[in-house]
């Protein structure tokens, strides 16, 4: 199953494309959420294809909630993730991102999400950016 988050201006286009194909029992447009960390208890992996991007938060929420993470080969996306941490398809490449998505499907998504969450822990959590502001502050 897939569910999409946020379907934003091309939320029509989507809809017509789901209802063309027959697959409403199999991509669900959720649109907007307000917990994101808690929608993604409920799915295997994160999708981000985004053509553009600025600091890619929803890559940090599912390092947070230990997901493995596929992204598109923008420069944000890949300043955040990497092999370790998840994986990264060519940007407008249907092939790649399906290819990618079949790796996912029989990868070992603990790896990932380890690594993934102590990245989390060490460069973007609170308490890293408490110690960050601490020595700016104490020096």
């Amino acid at each position: 199953h897939l569910a999409l988050y946020s379907g934003g201006e091309q939320e029509v286009q989507i809809l017509k494309i789901i209802n063309d194909n027959h697959a409403e029992n199999k991509i669900f447009l959720k649109g907007v959420v307000n917990n994101v960390i808690q929608e993604m208890q409920n799915v295997d992996c994160v999708i981000l294809p985004s053509r553009w991007e600025g600091l890619p938060l929803i890559a940090l929420e599912a390092f947070y909630a230990e997901k493995m993470i596929l992204v598109s080969d923008i420069p944000n996306n890949i300043e955040l993730v990497n092999d370790k941490t998840g994986l990264i398809f060519k940007k407008d490449d249907e092939k790649d991102l399906i290819e990618k998505i079949e790796i996912a499907m029989h990868a070992d998504h603990v790896y990932y999400e380890k690594q993934a969450k102590e990245i989390y822990l060490k460069e973007y959590s609170n308490a890293h950016f408490y110690k960050q502001y601490k020595n700016i502050y104490d020096n």
